[in-house]
């Protein structure tokens, strides 16, 4: 979805570029600034969107809280964590509903078979998948398997606590 996006909004630019031709002479010049400035900015922009959105994520857990960062990054009270499972696989996605869906990426709001409406912030090859909710959302996301276990156990003692 997102290079049928790029594909089409490079082309509709293009074209406005393009179109400047049968522009009257006067105004030929000042049409090709506007239109070339405008794609620039968009261009420039989509990049960096993409960029952002490949920057991987980071995930530190402290006394209070769970922080991802990144891009679909989010700060969760840990006395909000109401149930935090271990998945062998990321289960079926069913849609994308907004986020970054490309080869290796999954970042964003996703539909999940078995689990509804769910944040994901997976990278690489089919691994391990942390599950974490709580009364307003539910997230998923990977990591190397240490990591993954060590997130999983610190959560896990955070539930029996509180």
């Amino acid at each position: 979805m997102e290079a049928g996006f790029s594909v089409l909004t490079l082309h509709a630019l293009g074209g406005m570029v393009y179109i400047q031709r049968y522009e009257v002479e006067h105004k030929k010049k000042r049409g090709y600034w506007l239109t070339g400035s405008i794609s620039a900015v968009i261009l420039i922009g989509m990049i960096g969107l993409l960029v952002w959105s490949f920057q991987p994520h980071t995930i530190s857990i402290d006394q209070k809280e769970l922080h991802i960062s990144g891009i679909y990054g989010v700060t969760i009270p840990l006395e909000e964590v109401e149930q935090v499972e271990r998945l062998d696989r990321l289960p079926p996605v069913q849609m994308k509903t907004n986020g970054v869906a490309v080869r290796g990426l999954l970042k964003g709001d996703f539909l999940i078979e078995g689990y509804g409406a769910v944040r994901l912030i997976v990278r690489g090859e089919p691994s391990p998948v942390l599950y974490i909710e709580t009364e307003k959302r539910r997230i998923m996301l990977n990591g190397d398997e240490e990591q993954l276990d060590e997130w999983y156990k610190t959560l896990r003692a955070q539930l029996q606590v509180g």
